[in-house]
């Protein structure tokens, strides 16, 4: 069997498609919460399903960062290892000692932290200015969503 790659355009409507679809549980969660539904069934409470999702997914950007460099020298290598190790680990120790409300406002700061990382690897053309737009929208939305439920819990 011979592996194909898709074309440059399925990728871009991929990954596009991708991110959006990450923010849909971060509304589900304020929408839960907005609605006073306090607990998911077969997930929990409804605060820890979207703090536990919300630390999901910061930490896998993080790894995108860290994957990045890999491949990369000099001090731009350095600086993204230790930041995606960084706010992986301060997240997961965030989640573990702050209140709730606490939690989902740091986790809202690191999703802005990340955001600025990629506005300066979109600066030096390591990642594309289109992936960063759809970043950028999607970062704007679930941390304004993280912030309506860190109010209401």
């Amino acid at each position: 069997m011979v592996a194909r790659s898709l074309p440059q355009s399925d990728l871009t409507s991929l990954y596009r498609a991708l991110t959006y679809a990450g923010a849909i549980p971060f509304a589900v969660g304020t929408f839960c919460l907005a609605s006073d539904i306090r607990s998911i069934p077969f997930l929990g409470d409804t605060v820890d399903v979207l703090a536990a999702y919300g630390l999901i997914i910061a930490s896998f950007l993080s790894g995108a960062h860290w994957g990045l460099h890999l491949h990369q020298t000099g001090g731009w290598s350095m600086f993204l290892a230790l930041m995606s190790n960084v706010s992986a680990i301060g997240l997961w120790i965030g989640f573990l000692g702050l209140t709730p409300a606490s939690f989902l406002l740091l986790l809202s700061f690191v999703f802005f932290l990340l955001l600025g990382i990629e506005q300066r690897l979109v600066t030096d053309g390591l990642i594309t200015q289109r992936y960063f737009r759809t970043r950028a929208a999607v970062t704007c939305a679930v941390v304004f969503l993280l912030i309506v439920s860190g109010l209401m819990v």
